[in-house]
């Protein structure tokens, strides 16, 4: 799901969003907020003054905005409604995942280094209200995630830290300027933009004043 950055008009087509890199053409999304739901189809995905837009095959019937609003992606027709750490005695919403640490192991990688090796259960949770429509949105909804987690490397448990870029990088540059100097060296070190496109590398050394 995606945040608008910029308020959605009746009339509308295009939705200025903080990230589309999760979204392609034909798809089927909803824009919302807290009181009200539209269902649109993804004409395409595009970018004017570096900022993604989302446009739609037909305008916006409402107002929605920004930081109040956004725009997910529907699973079968459906939503998901809930992302629950833990495993619950009861859930309120379907669909919804949970996400379950089962086990960690450490074992030794190279001279004063751990590897750690961590188990989870992830559940897909739908309302069998009809055998069919269940079926196909638990596919959906599977297919989704275990493409998610075959996709990002990102780290899903701490520590990590974040920094944003105070100065352009080009191809060849091996020393970037952020904000933040805390990134301990020989970390894993992501560099993403909003269209998703990322760069991997691990870091050498940090200096104060210079990032």
């Amino acid at each position: 799901m995606t945040f608008l950055i910029q308020d959605a008009r009746v009339g509308d087509n295009g939705i200025w969003v903080q990230a589309s890199n999760e979204y392609s053409k034909g798809e089927s999304v909803v824009l919302r907020n807290n009181e009200r739901v539209e269902v649109h189809q993804v004409r395409c995905v595009d970018e004017i003054n570096e900022t993604p837009v989302i446009v739609f095959c037909e305008p916006v019937t409402e107002i929605y905005k920004a930081g109040e609003a956004w725009v997910q992606k529907t699973h079968n027709n459906q939503i998901i409604h809930e992302i629950v750490i833990g495993n619950p005695d009861h859930l309120d919403n379907y669909p919804a995942v949970t996400i379950e640490a089962k086990s960690m192991d450490r074992e030794p990688f190279t001279l004063g280094t751990v590897s750690d090796t961590f188990t989870y259960e992830i559940g897909v949770w739908i309302d069998a209200t009809t055998y069919t429509g269940a079926i196909g949105s638990l596919m959906a909804i599977t297919d989704r995630v275990e493409h998610s987690l075959f996709k990002s490397i990102s780290p899903i448990v701490a520590p990590f830290f974040s920094a944003n870029l105070l100065a352009d990088t080009e191809p060849t540059d091996t020393s970037i300027r952020v904000d933040n100097t805390e990134l301990p060296v020989g970390a894993l070190v992501i560099l993403q933009n909003h269209r998703g496109t990322r760069r991997h590398n691990t870091v050498d050394r940090t200096e104060a004043g210079a990032g």
